[in-house]
C-alpha cells in the first residue's frame, strides 16, 4: 500500500505503546497489574505509557468491576496480589467512540456497509448496492464510495465524529493489504490496487483484506475467540473457506489469503492434493 493510502495512526509513540493499546483494546476492561503482568513491563514503564494514552484520548479509566480479567488467555491469568491496600483498583478501556470507520464487505452479487466505532460496534445503518452484470473494479469502487457518503451521513446525525478509514473485506486474495490479485466471483483478471482506488474515489484511506480472515481478525479482537488461545473459522458458501488463528493472532502463510481449506499445507512430504 502507498504512503499516501497508509491507514493514520490513531496516536504516535513506541512499539510497545501500540502495543499496550492493542491489548487494552482486546481485553479491556483490564486492570493495570493484569495488563503489566501480560505485556512483561514494569508498573512504571506501564504507568508512563497509559498515563500517555489516556492524554491522547486513547484509552480511559473505569471503575474496576468483578471478571475483569475474564477475557484473558489462560496462559496470561494474572497473579494476584493479596496486599490490597492503596488506591482503589480501576480499569482501562478504549476510547470506544473517538473515532469512527466504514467497514464493506463485497460479495458476488451485491456490497454491503455499515459504520463502527473504535470497539466494532455499529453506529449507522445497514447500506447495501446490489452487483449486476457490471463486476468491473471501477463499479465497484463507485458503489463503495456511494455507501461510504451514505454511512458517513448517518454518523454525521450523531454526536460521533466523522469516520476516519474504510476497511474492505473481498473474496479473494490481497496482498499489502490493497491490492486484490484473485477474486473469482468478481471475474477479475490480473491485480487490482482497490485500496489506492476506494481512497481515491472517497478520500478516505482504505485498507482492504480477505473476507474469511476479516471474520478471524473480528472474532479474536471483538467476537468469541477473545481469551481464545487457539481456534479457526470454517465459512461454508459457494466453497469452504478456512482461517486460523494461535495466541489469539492470524496465523500467516504465503496462500493464506486465498482462504480455502484445499490450500492449507498439512504435510510438506505427504502426498499431492
Amino acid at each position: 500500500m502507498s504512503d499516501a493510502n497508509a491507514i493514520p495512526q490513531w496516536f504516535s509513540g513506541s512499539e510497545h505503546t501500540h502495543r499496550v493499546a492493542a491489548a487494552i483494546a482486546q481485553y479491556g476492561p483490564i486492570a493495570r497489574t493484569t495488563l503489566a503482568q501480560m505485556l512483561g513491563l514494569s508498573q512504571g514503564a506501564l504507568s508512563r505509557i497509559t498515563s500517555d494514552l489516556i492524554y491522547a484520548g486513547v484509552i480511559e479509566e473505569l471503575p474496576a468491576v468483578a471478571g475483569t480479567t475474564g477475557k484473558l488467555p489462560e496462559r496470561f491469568t494474572p497473579k494476584e496480589s493479596s496486599d490490597r491496600r492503596g488506591r482503589p483498583q480501576t480499569a482501562l478501556v478504549l476510547c470506544s467512540n473517538a473515532r469512527t470507520f466504514v467497514g464493506v464487505k463485497v460479495h458476488g452479487t451485491s456490497i454491503v456497509s455499515a459504520a463502527v466505532n473504535a470497539h466494532g460496534e455499529l453506529v449507522s445503518g445497514r447500506h447495501e448496492i446490489p452487483i449486476g452484470a457490471d463486476q468491473s473494479a471501477e463499479y465497484v469502487t463507485s458503489s463503495i464510495a456511494t455507501l461510504v457518503r451514505e454511512c458517513s451521513d448517518d454518523v454525521a446525525a450523531t454526536d460521533l465524529p466523522a469516520p476516519t478509514a474504510v476497511g474492505v473485506a473481498v473474496g479473494g486474495h490481497v496482498i499489502d493489504d490493497s491490492i486484490v490479485t484473485f477474486a473469482p466471483f468478481l471475474h477479475w483478471e490480473g491485480t487490482t490496487d482497490l485500496g489506492a482506488m476506494v481512497y481515491e474515489a472517497t478520500g478516505l484511506p482504505c485498507g482492504v483484506f480477505n473476507d474469511i480472515d476479516s471474520l478471524l481478525v473480528d472474532a479474536s479482537w471483538f467476537g468469541p475467540g477473545v481469551g481464545v488461545d487457539t481456534f479457526a473459522v470454517v465459512t461454508i458458501g459457494v466453497g469452504v473457506g478456512y482461517s486460523l488463528a494461535v495466541h489469539g493472532e492470524p496465523v500467516s502463510y504465503p496462500d493464506k489469503s486465498f482462504g480455502l481449506v484445499g490450500h492449507v499445507l498439512i504435510d510438506p512430504e505427504g502426498p499431492r492434493c
